[in-house]
């Protein structure tokens, strides 16, 4: 039942000529890496350029394309003609808020697969970089989700941004408190903001153990504080 609900899902949102968009956007991504190749500026000093701006694109469409499909997943539901079916066919509401995200997940993934096997053709390193940015996207999408259940689609995009923004900004916040000025107000609101929302600047490193910790935290804390306000949601019925 969850993978025929997953697979629902998936078609409405491949049937949307949005999702095509968002891989040749990612086919892109990948050439900018090969048109960055032949500046002359000393091979070094390519390879930096190369990465970082191929790292921020990938970042930038994940990003962006987490918070599409969230929107659009949200909208299709206040409308009522998403999850009547599959729980007229016996779908548990848990078997249906998990096929929503493991959904959006595949279609993350399916987006990245291209810029992963661009990487593999053109024997470029970006694969652990392009992996945190995934994370980070499957959060955004994630708390979209969660916090639309009882939010207004555009207050839990605005949470979610915000959020999102504040995570940013933790690495200023611990350098400002802790380096730059010894600050203990400063390092207090980084000691508790960073407990209460994802620190979203890892997610611009290499993926390692800590990386990979703190997303399988957050995503399960959005996760089921999701699923908490979808059980108690009043669903539409049409007659």
């Amino acid at each position: 039942m969850l993978l025929n609900t997953i697979l629902y899902i998936i078609k409405i949102y491949i049937k949307q000529q949005t999702t095509f968009i968002f891989i040749l956007f990612a086919v892109f991504s990948t050439a900018i890496s090969i048109f960055l190749a032949p500046i002359d500026i000393g091979a070094e000093e390519v390879d930096r350029l190369s990465k970082d701006a191929t790292i921020y694109f990938r970042s930038f469409i994940l990003n962006i394309l987490a918070i599409f499909f969230a929107i659009s997943h949200l909208q299709r539901e206040e409308k009522g003609n998403l999850y009547l079916l599959p729980l007229s066919f016996g779908a548990t509401r848990l078997v249906y808020f998990s096929a929503s995200i493991f959904s959006h997940i595949f279609i993350i993934f399916l987006i990245s697969l291209n810029m992963l096997i661009g990487d593999f053709i053109l024997n470029k390193n970006f694969i652990n970089e392009t992996i945190a940015s995934i994370f980070s996207a499957i959060l955004l999408s994630v708390s979209i989700l969660s916090l639309g259940q009882k939010l207004s689609i555009l207050s839990s995009l605005l949470l979610t941004l915000s959020i999102y923004f504040l995570g940013n900004g933790l690495d200023e916040l611990y350098l400002y408190g802790y380096k730059l000025h010894i600050n203990e107000t400063f390092q207090n609101l980084y000691i508790f903001l960073s407990k209460i929302i994802p620190n979203y600047y890892i997610f611009e490193e290499k993926i390692n153990l800590y990386i990979s910790f703190h997303f399988i935290i957050w995503w399960n804390i959005y996760f089921y504080i999701g699923y908490i306000f979808f059980s108690k949601k009043p669903l539409k019925v049409i007659n």
